[in-house]
């Protein structure tokens, strides 16, 4: 999974599933091994939207 732009030298990348079905696309940062397996560190990049008094509109405006 190749990322494009300011992201292109991270990673590796990965896809998480949350529990509501919403897929989202991080970065792994480390792992850690641990009696039962394996936990691994990420880097989630989520796009939100900031409403100011002026009700203007910044950023990116949710699905």
């Amino acid at each position: 999974m190749a990322a494009d732009g300011i992201y292109a030298g991270a990673g590796p990348w990965a896809r998480v599933q949350l529990p509501r079905g919403q897929d989202l696309r991080v970065i792994v940062t480390g792992r850690r091994r641990v009696k039962d397996g394996l936990w691994y560190e990420v880097e989630v990049f989520v796009h939100g939207r900031i409403v100011t008094p002026a009700a203007d509109n910044h950023g990116v405006k949710p699905p």
